[in-house]
């Protein structure tokens, strides 16, 4: 920002004949004209990255029904999959400390039911508003929901690279890992599969998470 001593120079020198009162006005519109003037040259602060390809049910699984993270609600994973306990942080009506990411959220766990072995929802409010999906893990018998990942999912691209992150991504041993982006693509989203042996059962835990800067994180805290 100019000196405000040397614009009031400039001033007297120019308009020497004009009042105190005058001076001091232009002095205050030689002041703001400067500032914004160098409030306009200031740069914008960097967008974050854009994480691609943005999620859409084409990128779910079957076995996952066509839920979408950060779009399908509660009362969507519960009518697909029906839910065993449901906890609440305080702030959406529930009796504990509840958080994924950081942000007051709920959690579901998923009972038995055809191939569904067990699994979990959580889910966070984004920007106070309702609750939505931020992740789904689910422990099946095998049904070839990996295979349907490697094929589907690995083939689009994008999902074997992400912006700033020196992860690898791919194919594994039987399975693999992969990224997208939420449907608005501010976040990052990974997608994993993998087999295992499980009571002498042939199983696969697939998930789709919203994650942070530094993964997932979630805690669950009872009558908090």
């Amino acid at each position: 920002m100019s000196d405000p001593a040397l614009i009031e120079s400039a001033a007297g020198r120019s308009y020497g004949a004009m009042s105190t009162a005058s001076r001091t006005l232009l002095v205050l519109a030689l002041l703001a004209s400067a500032c914004s003037e160098e409030s306009a040259a200031a740069p914008a602060p960097a967008p974050g990255p854009e994480y691609a390809p943005r999620l859409t049910k084409e990128l779910v699984a079957p076995a996952a029904k066509g839920l979408v993270l950060g779009v399908a609600t509660e009362k969507d994973v519960t009518a697909a999959f029906g839910a065993g306990e449901i906890v609440k942080d305080k702030s959406l009506g529930g009796t504990a400390k509840v958080l994924y990411n950081e942000a007051a959220a709920v959690r579901i766990t998923l009972p038995a039911k055809d191939d569904v072995v067990k699994g979990e929802a959580w889910f966070a409010a984004d920007g106070g508003g309702e609750p939505k999906l931020q992740r789904l893990e689910l422990v099946m018998k095998k049904n070839d929901s990996c295979k349907w990942i490697e094929t589907n999912v690995g083939s689009v691209d994008g999902t074997t690279r992400r912006p700033g992150s020196n992860r690898s991504y791919g194919p594994g041993k039987g399975g693999g890992s992969y990224t997208a982006g939420t449907p608005d693509g501010a976040k990052a989203v990974g997608i994993d599969c993998h087999p295992s042996i499980r009571d002498q059962t042939a199983i696969e835990t697939l998930s789709y998470a919203i994650e942070g800067k530094n993964g997932t994180s979630s805690s669950v805290q009872p009558d908090a």
